[in-house]
């Protein structure tokens, strides 16, 4: 093996350190451990449960610093032990320690099952005890770490080798005998990580006792010079900043800081806020980074966890969106992620186990017993073997691990051979590994599930099969060619439109997505995963748009995408021009659809290339597209295992050999320093295995049998394919479909559940047709589920019954709909009909024919506004806070800019005050009019008050629905119109402002998985399909009868119904008043509530023939069943509507939303309305 960085050697430190603490151990070893145990094993503190927490049972540990008294509640750790008792479903409980040591020991001996320790104890419980890492803290560029860097200037001659790109020159050698700048004594980024990488790569030896710290300050002035800076605190080259002060104002030539220090002192965006002595930006050159220094992180012990549970804990801990908890607790504002020791740890424990006398230091620092350590022996080169195997040696007894693999009988190129992937996985990880041959992903899941493999490797669609079906887990993923391991999907809509409006404008009550309803979408192709089957299972699970058809049926989703968007969306096949990522922007951007679905890198890939020449034609420049925030995240290729089959301790040793492959690059023929090499480089020795064959090292195992050049990453399946999860698994049919094309047996939905309907219930009904319970029984029985009613008292309390999850849908109306909405993110399944067959009405301003309002309207003018001619007018509304009647036109109003709210935004009372302002209100002048707001039970109250209002003269324009007019003045009757009705010509009615929604069936996505939510929409719309029939015998009579004597005659229908009365009427020259008959010519003497009471009826007196309920659809009779169990009786009866129709919440509340938004203070009314209590 040669060391291409060597210069001098140090070759016994490891082995004389390690011998120390070994001989030590057997002096100290098990007294700290068995003293700390005896006074803290009985310092437990039993955590206040959840409404779901148990309290018996085997409990979790988390060892706590814990105060005797929280002055602030939030503070306390109990809180901590509270969630995660709910999220395991186990008692949780809390083990009280004093220091970063005792946490440590507390995991070592089993009295704690979790703790959370910073770096320097968290490296030690690694290295000496083996502890692992859950999840760690996410700091707010959302990374768990902080790189340490050397910083130099631009014109050193570190700066010159480190941009040369000649591997040959080496700019950490060039820092020999220059002045450095630290950030201060023993600091990660500013001492350990620099000297601990310069001292373990060889560019210096440690001067004096290995296993004392004080050594590491004669060591950087020997290989630096005695002027090197090592501040104190409160010095002017303390700290990140004094470090980098030191570097620009010549003192020293190279600064040892993190990697983000020159932007946070030098590259702020006020520039008065920069620090006085920064040089410009360019000035500054880092070197490639040292190692990462870790976050705060939650440790365990892998021998008193086991997986199952490591898994849950972790997913707990990175669940934890708490933010008092995180804050308060475990003082952290971003959240964890998951993670492992070596991830986490590896570069950072990597450089400080050069550091002299760091255990014994750490150990002093922490109050660890560093001692114990694992046992030790030298090679024959005579460098330190800390227990790990000779990796040029492979075991071939014992128990082996088995690979699932796609084995071929013959391999024509032998170096994409899997046995090369067994042979190097078998060397680092010092066990037996072979292949088990497999011929599909299903086969592979089914190899894992049962035991017959340990490792295989997976595309996204099976690997998460395997993790919902098998509980399969993750070790390991491809890395793209930009470092993640995974691609964004997203919406890519044209900048202007209505949905990047609602994305750009930092409203988070306009939601880009529900505006997608109607549009016309472009599709990358049939079940595309960022193309079609993220964003559609996105939307579908977040309540959007619902399923239209078999919700087993993968063949739904082109139904559910046409109900959606609209029946013109592309959906591609191969070869045509709108086939592809590509093609789907190229849709987009020729103006055939109205949104694109590709991945975050589309609109780069093909139209921000370096060369312009290199774009698509069809581009649109770059700021004309606008990406919705991203529905998932697409995995990639992973390395999946069975953690019921694999322990922890292997499955930490197979993941770094898979991240190690990574690590390695083949040299052929590098010439270095006057040498030429040949051989496999570690990345991270910076040695060159010249002996073993190429095809053995890891970048050649990638490219030829992983078919990847970009290396692997430890992560898990809840990271690396949850979003992916949550998307595909309300996509209808879709495990079937993925069953059928990986050939998993038993990919079946889960069935449906029991649910809950949320409901206002009597103590009795006078009326038992009126029921609900009818309503209970019907769903149930259509769907094979028990169906129960969960009582609620008002609106609001239904509302608080499908946020927490206690009902599955509710009837609301649509102010509380619209609140459930926007404050809760509840969607609408389905609405109730009116009367003309529609679950809307139109909200219009009426205006007379021949104002200024209507002749700018009809005058096909678009610079004749008849909006802004309502100003000033005087306006007759239908009451307070009606929606047709004010809230839809003062919220289009105001939306549009044609009226400004007067006082305060946040208080309803201001609407008053803004209707007087637009008008001719008292407000506006002193001679104004005031708006007619009528109270209930006024002249001018209700849709006709309104109407009567503007026919008399009263007012100006009339706010009432688009049927008003036809309803008061249009009746086949003419006696049944009103009054005051004009002509119909002479109304006129403007543009409407949106549109009034019929009362929906609310639900919440977040709680109702899209299996049950579909048999619940069926069964609600079957509720049509039925209609109660009543066939009656042809033995009546056919007779003119009198409503008011009760009298009958023998009339035929035609003279029975000409009876009127008549006042003052000329016939013949002659003045009549009394009852006449326009057929028979003949007057009676009926007075004229008798005249006006003849009606003829037809088989009077007949008798019922036959009573049942009839399907429309199946044309099926049910003769046995109660009238009031039948469809129709139920929506009349018990839901007041003639029919149900399928909805989304977009489609049936949208207008009525953007109106309702601008409305003053409508969110704190509504809130006050429908009040959360009785939930």
């Amino acid at each position: 093996m040669l060391n291409l960085l060597a210069t001098n050697g140090n070759l016994k430190m490891k082995s004389m350190l390690l011998t120390m603490i070994m001989i030590t151990s057997a002096i100290a070893g098990c007294l700290g451990g068995d003293e700390e145990e005896a006074t803290t094993s009985t310092s437990t503190s039993t955590s206040t449960p959840g409404s779901n927490c148990p309290t018996t049972g085997d409990a979790l540990k988390i060892a706590f610093e814990v105060q005797d008294d929280y002055t602030n509640a939030e503070e306390n750790p109990e809180l901590l032990a509270a969630y995660l008792c709910e999220q395991l479903g186990m008692p949780v409980t809390l083990y009280k320690i004093t220091s970063s040591g005792a946490a440590v020991e507390a995991l070592r001996f089993g009295n704690a099952h979790l703790a959370f320790l910073d770096g320097g104890p968290a490296w030690m419980g690694w290295q000496l005890y083996d502890l692992g890492v859950l999840a760690a803290d996410l700091k707010s560029d959302g990374r768990m770490s902080y790189d340490a860097h050397a910083w130099v200037l631009k014109d050193s001659e570190m700066a010159t080798a480190h941009l040369d790109n000649d591997a040959s020159t080496d700019p950490f050698a060039l820092l020999q005998g220059k002045t450095s700048c630290h950030t201060g004594w023993l600091k990660s980024a500013g001492m350990l990580l620099p000297m601990g990488y310069l001292i373990g790569n060889n560019y210096t030896d440690v001067v004096g006792d290995v296993t004392d710290i004080e050594s590491l300050r004669a060591t950087i002035y020997n290989f630096f010079n005695a002027n090197a800076s090592i501040p104190d605190s409160g010095t002017p080259y303390y700290g990140y900043g004094g470090a980098v002060k030191c570097l620009s104002d010549g003192t020293g030539d190279v600064a040892f800081a993190k990697h983000s220090t020159i932007d946070t002192y030098c590259n702020n965006e006020v520039a008065t806020d920069n620090e006085d002595w920064c040089l410009s930006l360019d000035q500054y050159v880092p070197l490639d980074k040292f190692g990462s220094s870790p976050s705060h992180m939650a440790m365990y012990n892998p021998t008193t966890m086991d997986t199952a549970l490591q898994t849950k804990v972790q997913t707990a801990l990175v669940g934890l969106d708490n933010k008092s908890i995180l804050e308060n607790i475990l003082n952290n504002e971003y959240g964890m992620s998951a993670t492992n020791a070596n991830a986490h740890l590896g570069t950072y424990g990597a450089a400080l186990e050069d550091v002299p006398g760091i255990l014994t230091y750490f150990g002093g620092k922490y109050g660890i017993n560093a001692t114990d350590s694992t046992s030790t022996g030298t090679d024959d080169s005579g460098s330190t073997d800390t227990g790990t195997t000779d990796t040029n040696t492979c075991p071939t007894t014992g128990d082996a691990l088995k690979i699932a693999f796609e084995v071929q009988d013959d391999y024509t190129n032998a170096d994409e051979n899997p046995a090369v992937l067994a042979q190097k996985i078998c060397e680092e990880i010092g066990m037996p590994v072979t292949l088990y041959p497999i011929t599909s992903s299903g086969a592979a899941l089914e190899a894992l599930r049962f035991g017959n493999a340990h490792v295989a490797f997976l595309d996204g669609g099976p690997a998460w099969m395997g993790w919902q079906m098998y509980d399969l887990d993750v070790l390991a993923a491809d890395l793209k060619d930009d470092g993640r391991m995974s691609y964004d999907a997203h919406a890519w809509v044209r900048n202007g439109s209505e949905m990047a409006i609602a994305q750009l404008d930092d409203d988070p009550r306009t939601d880009p997505f529900s505006l997608l309803a109607g549009k016309t979408s472009c599709h990358t192709g049939w079940l595309k995963s960022a193309g079609m089957l993220l964003p559609m299972g996105y939307l579908i699970g977040n309540g959007y748009a619902n399923v239209i058809g078999d919700p087993t049926d993968v063949e739904s989703l082109r139904a559910t995408i046409y109900n959606f968007f609209n029946t013109d969306a592309s959906i591609p096949d191969s070869g045509t021009p709108y086939y592809g990522y590509g093609g789907a922007v190229k849709c987009l951007s020729d103006g055939t659809g109205d949104v694109a679905f590709a991945k975050h890198s589309t609109v780069d890939s093909y139209c921000n290339n370096e060369v312009a020449s290199d774009n698509e034609d069809w581009c649109l420049s770059l700021d004309q597209y606008v990406p919705l925030d991203k529905f998932g995240s697409s995995p990639s290729h992973m390395a999946m295992y069975n953690p019921n089959t694999m322990n922890a301790a292997l499955k930490a040793k197979v993941q770094s050999a898979l991240v190690g492959l990574g690590n390695e690059s083949y040299l052929e023929n590098y010439d270095m320093g006057g040498t030429t090499y040949t051989g496999c480089y570690s990345l991270v020795s910076h040695q060159v295995d010249t002996t073993s064959a190429k095809n053995l090292c890891g970048s050649e195992i990638l490219k030829n049998v992983l078919n990847n050049e970009n290396g692997m990453a430890v992560t898990d399946a809840a990271t690396h394919i949850g979003s992916y999860g949550d998307a595909l698994e309300d996509v209808p049919g879709i495990m079937a479909y993925f069953g059928g094309k990986y050939a998993i047996s038993n990919a079946t939905a889960p069935a449906k559940r029991a649910i809950k309907v949320a409901f206002e219930i009597k103590d009795d009904y006078t009326n038992a047709d009126e029921n609900p319970a009818l309503l209970a029984a019907h769903l149930s029985a259509k769907m094979g589920v028990d169906v129960t009613l969960y009582p609620t008292t008002s609106e609001g309390a239904a509302l608080q019954a499908l946020r927490f999850g206690n009902a599955d849908i509710a009837f609301m109306d649509g102010g509380s709909a619209w609140l459930g909405w926007k404050e809760y993110g509840l969607a609408a399944m389905a609405a109730d009909l009116k009367g003309d067959g529609r679950p809307y009405y139109d909200a219009h301003a009426w205006v007379k024919k021949g104002s200024a309002m209507a002749n700018a309207h009809e005058d096909n003018d678009p610079s004749t506004d008849p909006f802004e001619l309502l100003r000033g007018k005087i306006s007759c509304h239908t009451g307070w806070l009606k929606s047709a009647g004010m809230l839809l036109p003062m919220g289009y109003l105001i939306s549009n800019g044609y009226a400004q709210v007067q006082g305060d935004a946040s208080d309803i009372d201001s609407l008053r005050s803004t209707i007087n302002a637009f008008f001719d209100g008292s407000t506006s002048s002193a001679s104004g009019t005031e708006a007619s707001i009528p109270e209930s039970g006024t002249p001018y109250y209700g849709y006709g008050g309104a109407v009567k209002c503007l026919s008399e003269g009263v007012g100006d324009v009339a706010f009432a629905k688009d049927s008003t007019i036809d309803s008061y003045c249009n009746n086949t009757a003419a006696e049944d119109n009103e009054d005051w009705c004009l002509a119909l010509d002479q109304y006129v009615k403007l543009p409407a402002f949106g549109q009034a929604p019929s009362h929906p069936v609310m639900y919440n996505p977040a709680r109702l998985d899209i299996q049950t939510r579909t048999a619940i929409l069926s069964a609600l719309l079957s509720l049509n399909d039925e209609i109660w029939v009543t066939e009656m015998n042809d033995d009546g009579a056919d007779i003119c009868y009198n409503m008011v004597t009760h009298a009958v005659n023998q009339d035929n229908q035609s003279v029975c119904e000409a009876y009127a009365w008549y006042e003052n009427a000329e016939f013949g020259g002659s003045t009549f008043t009394g009852c006449y008959n326009m057929v028979s010519h003949q007057a009676n003497q009926d007075n004229q509530s008798v005249c006006e009471a003849y009606a003829y009826y037809e088989d009077y007196g007949a008798t019922v023939k036959a009573e049942y309920c009839y399907n429309k659809i199946t044309h099926a009779v049910d003769s046995t069943s109660a009238k009031n169990t039948c469809g129709s009786e139920i929506m009349a009866n018990i839901l007041n509507t003639d029919g149900l129709i399928e909805v989304n919440t977009q489609v049936h509340m949208g207008t009525y939303s953007k109106a309702l938004s601008s409305i003053p203070g409508i969110f704190a009314y509504y809130e006050a309305k429908y009040p959360s209590s009785g939930a």
